[in-house]
């Protein structure tokens, strides 16, 4: 009888242990020294000799601001136009002045002129000032405000006529987001794409052009 209740007791304490093992809880058999486990690699640590030694270099980031750029294509344009609208408008100014002085003179002489000659005078300066207005009007459609007020417009012209810069139309293609105002433009030859080089920007071109349709700009190279 004390076997069996011996055999008893022994069965109820290995079931309890078996119990135990099956709904134990994770931790309860977490090594007591954990560091190791709950610390991750660091990996491998060089120091500064051996980045040095290993050809490593470690700096600071720099921030740098991407400025956007948009894709356009250019044209040289032909110069004949402007030059022969310069010629125009020089020489009108030239005629306008000499009609003009000639109508102030004979104002002058009052009763010495007669009314004909003073007539003719002041229609011939009426004229020449009508052909200055025409020549500018014509000279600013076709070039635009930015290049044609520019001071040495003259000098440029020259520039022009020698070759030793040439005048480009930059067309933006049509349905190409323009969300900026260009401040530099940087050109190259299709050839060529590497041989990019800064030019000067002079302004928005005076009118669109109906193939492209997109925004356009004036550019010295």
């Amino acid at each position: 009888m004390k076997k069996v209740l011996l055999g008893i007791v022994v069965g109820v304490i290995a079931g309890a242990a078996v119990t135990w093992f099956l709904l134990r809880p994770p931790e309860a058999l977490a090594p007591k020294d954990s560091t190791a486990a709950k610390e991750p690699s660091s990996g491998i640590r060089l120091t500064s000799a051996q980045q040095s030694q290993a050809g490593i270099l470690v700096a600071t980031a720099e921030r740098i601001e991407r400025k956007p750029e948009v894709r356009a294509f250019g044209r040289v344009l032909d110069i004949t136009t402007l030059i022969t609208l310069l010629t125009e408008l020089e020489t009108s100014k030239a005629a306008l002045a000499a009609s003009a002085g000639e109508f102030d003179r004979l104002k002058t002489l009052g009763q010495n002129t007669s009314a004909r000659a003073l007539e003719t005078a002041e229609a011939a300066a009426k004229r020449d000032r009508l052909l200055v207005a025409s020549s500018q009007t014509r000279l600013l459609a076709d070039w635009g405000q930015q290049l044609t007020s520019r001071g040495d417009l003259g000098a440029l012209v020259q520039s022009l006529a020698k070759h030793e810069t040439a005048l480009v139309r930059v067309d933006v293609p049509a349905g190409e987001p323009m969300p900026f105002e260009p401040k530099t433009v940087r050109v190259a030859p299709l050839a060529t794409p590497d041989a990019a080089h800064d030019a000067e920007l002079i302004g928005p071109a005076p009118a669109a052009d109906p193939q492209s349709q997109g925004a356009a700009f004036l550019v010295l190279v």
